[in-house]
Formats: C-alpha cells, structure tokens, sequence
C-alpha cells in the first residue's frame, strides 16, 4: 500500500529521464512547479489584503509624519543594500547584507504594507544599478515582502519583546521557505540563464567547490544547490537580519515617539514588558 502510494506521487509529480550513463534521474514535471507557482501568488496576495486591512485600523492620522520616516527607513535600506559582504563558506554571488531591517522596523511601526512599501522602493532604486539583470532584486523584493509581512502581522497582535521573538522567528522561517521556493521554481533557472548563458556547470562547478568533492553535476545540481547554497545561506542571513532588528528596534520606536510623533495614539504606543 506504501509503495503503490509512493509510486503514485512519484508519478504524478516526476518524470524519468536518463543521463549520458544510461542512469536514470527524476526530474519535477513543470506543471508541479506551475501549480506551486500559483498557490505561492495566492498566499501573497491573501496575506498583503488582510494586511491592508490590519494597517488601517491601526493608523494613528499622523499620516505625514509616518510617510516622512517610512520614506527615510526606505533611504536607509537603500543604502544598506551597497553594504555588503561574501563568506567563503558560501557561493560568491550569494551577498550577505542587512538592507531588510529598516523594512522590518517600518513594518513593525506602522504595519505590514509600511514595511513591504519599504522594500518595494529600495528594489525600485536598486534596479536601475543591478549586476544581476534584476533577478537579485526580484528574489529580495519576494523575500523580503514575505517576511516583513509575516513578522509585522503577528508583532502588531500583541507589542511586546516576547512577541517580537515570536514574530522575529516566524520571519525568519517565511524568508527561508520564500528563498528556497523561489530559487526552486524559477530564480535559480532565470539567474543561470540571464548571468551564465544557460551553462549550468558554473553553478554546480561552483557547488563542488564548497565542499571539495564532485557531487553535483547537470542532473542533481539544483538539489545540492538548494541544500548547500540557499538554505544555509539564507539561515544564517535571516538571523542575523532578525538579531539586528531586535537589538535596534526599540530604540528607533523611541525616538519616533519622542521627537517625531507628538501626539501618539494609545495604539502605537510600545509596551516596556
């Protein structure tokens, strides 16, 4: 019963295919990628409605003032984007940079669609400087809309640092879902295609560099891909992005607070415990 069930899904989700050894390798159908394509277009578009109508109710009318520091928070995570580093353990393309934390600061301000605003603007003023054809800058701005809105909606439940762990982490694992979905379904293919031509031994060339053994070739490359390159990588750079927003948060809350906003509404008002 087990193996009829495998052997089904197997089936429906793959198909077979052989390398140049005669050595058979499954392949995901791409009507499977399609179908997951749209079910990720759907719980975006399902949780950036109701953020909307989350943000609105808690808007405290001090629109001006709010535009003004979300437009400065999208300022700061445009410049934090140039602030970037490469780890050795890690491909050389994949930068390690801090730029989603003014969007996460601005979504936990002000709501979800302040933050996703924030990161949609520094994409915009990115693009036009990008060394990707704009495939980073698409992979971010879908990672980075994702975790802002995960992490603002569950924060704004309840302003308190233990929540804001709670929501820290919820961000944390939407951005490491969102990466490794994103470079799975379609991010992967479109940066091989438009940076390298379509060779993909740069990439799994690039794999067996890392570990120091020929493990993955132009059959298994995306699964080493994915396990070596993306999860890790975007482990470590959603918690260091999450540590950084926890320890600068509270202090960019107070000084809005207390020199931007003047009158406040009990709303936005952050608890101490």
């Amino acid at each position: 019963m087990t193996l009829s069930i495998f052997n089904f899904l197997r089936d429906l989700l793959f198909n077979e295919k052989f390398d140049q050894n005669g050595k058979m390798f499954l392949e995901t159908k791409p009507i499977v990628k399609i179908i997951i394509s749209i079910i990720l277009v759907i719980v975006i578009i399902v949780l950036t409605v109701y953020s909307a109508k989350k943000e609105k109710r808690l808007s405290n009318g001090n629109k001006l003032k709010q535009l003004t520091f979300v437009s400065i928070l999208a300022g700061i995570s445009f410049i934090l984007y140039f602030v970037k580093f490469n780890l050795p353990f890690f491909m050389s393309f994949l930068d390690v940079q801090v730029s989603n934390v003014p969007a996460l600061i601005g979504g936990f301000l002000f709501g979800p669609i302040s933050g996703v605003i924030i990161v949609i603007v520094r994409t915009l003023l990115k693009l036009p400087m990008t060394s990707t054809a704009g495939v980073g800058e698409l992979a971010d701005l879908l990672i980075g809309a994702v975790t802002v809105l995960v992490s603002s909606l569950i924060y704004h439940k309840n302003k308190t640092k233990k929540n804001a762990v709670k929501a820290l982490i919820w961000g944390t694992l939407a951005w490491i879902v969102t990466a490794t979905l994103i470079n799975w379904l379609f991010i992967a293919d479109f940066y091989i295609y438009t940076m390298f031509d379509g060779n993909q031994a740069i990439i799994y060339g690039g794999i067996n560099a890392i570990v120091g053994s020929e493990i993955a070739n132009e059959q298994n490359y995306m699964f080493y891909y994915i396990f070596i390159g993306i999860l890790p990588f975007n482990l470590f750079l959603s918690t260091l992005v999450s540590f950084v927003t926890f320890a600068v948060y509270k202090r960019v809350s107070k000084f809005f607070h207390a020199y931007i906003v003047e009158n406040t509404t009990s709303e936005l008002v952050e608890k101490n415990n």
